[in-house]
């Protein structure tokens, strides 16, 4: 099982489905991101669905689908997430130019 590893006050420990098979689709789909909106996918998941758990269907974040299954929805980039929650976000260029943005306190996927 991969878990993200959360803030001291958050309610939920976030899991990613597992198939019989090991694989993770959810996992597998957000590896196929640029890098950029797989950092905005993973802000969101510990700053928003973390702390909301199902409650996120309440939200612009997140809408219930019927049978118990629920969609968690992110059009914001990490930045903008992150500014939003109050957090102080911090710029690196790299030596090509491109922007990097990162809450001050740390903010991590767990990886297998």
């Amino acid at each position: 099982m991969i878990a993200i590893s959360v803030a001291e006050d958050t309610l939920f420990e976030l899991v990613f489905y597992e198939e019989e098979d090991g694989s993770e689709p959810v996992r597998d789909w957000a590896q196929g991101l640029t890098p950029t909106k797989r950092r905005a996918i993973g802000v969101a998941m510990q700053e928003i669905l973390a702390h909301e758990g199902n409650d996120v269907c309440s939200t612009e974040y997140g809408k219930a689908l019927g049978a118990g299954l629920s969609e968690f929805r992110v059009r914001l980039d990490a930045e903008q997430i992150l500014a939003r929650r109050g957090k102080a976000v911090v710029r690196k260029m790299s030596a090509g130019g491109r922007r990097s943005c990162f809450a001050s306190s740390s903010i991590r996927m767990a990886t297998n």
